[in-house]
């Protein structure tokens, strides 16, 4: 019997769908900024989709079905990764990606990163051992142990994203080496209060905003604000949104949803609220992942609104 790696229950996301008028947006932007024209170029095969056994890619449709079947589903990985979850954000000229402050993760089985397959992270869809993963779910109702382990070795090493720009396109190849993690939700959040533990302090909902969705994406050393250590390249997934941010700031203080508002349309936030899209529209957030610069992050324009840097080095020295 084919071993198969444990897959959790789904944790439910707030989903909030986009506006037409803001779909048409993310179509029309991602059409005319789009280097690249990826169904007329022959794919090349990266060493992952050797590795996996399969360098036949799922049909556009076949990833759109089970991106959706998938629900989701998550393992976990002890690996170094990014936590974003309280990451605030430069929007990008694209106006598809943001530059998100996030916090480097260590290694440790305690609190491993959480791997998760579905619309969350689909920005990894064109990677073939992250397609992989999503057609096992929906064969076997989970990940083969085998899959499970190149998914987590990859996602750690930075080769899931290179996975991503080589089977995909020519974005991306000026990363060569330099990702530094990739951003996974942690079983344990300790760097800041959520809404059960203090309701004082966190369970913050902001009306009208830019939100993010950074699981699943790229990250790169490069500090943000001194606060967070690493910054990760997310897609920009809502406007005009309401978008909880459970762990970022104190409730009585407001600047974050003025900070986000898309009366600015200048930052955002990480909130994890993502629909579904058409290929064509998830092509044109890949591409505009792959083409960002990690670097182009404006803290004086964005400021993180998190605990200080220190406190999480200070954490992590002790451990």
């Amino acid at each position: 019997m084919e071993e198969i790696a444990p897959l959790l229950p789904a944790r439910r996301k707030p989903r909030e769908r986009l506006g037409s008028a803001a779909l048409a947006c993310v179509l029309a932007i991602g059409i005319l900024c789009s280097a690249r024209a990826r169904a007329s170029s022959p794919r090349v095969i990266s060493e992952l989709d050797r590795e996996a056994g399969n360098a036949d890619r799922l049909t556009h449709d076949e990833v759109l079905e089970y991106l959706s079947a998938a629900d989701e589903a998550y393992f976990y990985c002890t690996i170094k990764s990014a936590l974003c979850a309280n990451a605030v954000c430069t929007l990008n000229s694209d106006k598809l990606t943001a530059n998100c402050g996030c916090l480097s993760m260590d290694s440790d089985a305690g609190n491993p990163a959480q791997f998760t397959l579905g619309w969350s992270s689909f920005v990894l869809a064109t990677s073939t051992v992250f397609q992989t993963g999503l057609k096992e779910i929906a064969d076997f109702g989970s990940v083969r142990n085998e899959t499970a382990d190149k998914l987590c070795a990859a996602s750690e090493d930075g080769s899931l994203w290179a996975d991503v720009a080589t089977g995909s396109s020519e974005g991306g190849s000026g990363w060569g080496g330099k990702i530094a993690a990739t951003s996974w939700n942690s079983v344990t959040d300790t760097y800041f209060d959520d809404e059960n533990s203090n309701p004082e302090s966190g369970g913050l909902v902001c009306h009208n905003a830019v939100c993010a969705n950074c699981v699943g994406a790229p990250c790169f050393e490069v500090e943000y604000d001194g606060v967070f250590d690493l910054t990760c390249i997310c897609p920009v997934t809502a406007w005009n949104s309401t978008c909880p941010f459970a762990r970022a700031e104190n409730k009585q203080d407001g600047d974050l949803c003025e900070t986000v508002s898309s009366e600015k349309m200048s930052c955002a936030a990480c909130s994890n609220v993502v629909d579904t899209f058409s290929w064509t529209q998830m092509e044109a957030y890949i591409d505009a992942v792959l083409d960002a610069d990690p670097t182009q992050g404006n803290a004086a324009q964005c400021p993180s609104q998190g605990v200080d840097w220190f406190a999480h080095a200070n954490r992590s020295a002790e451990t």
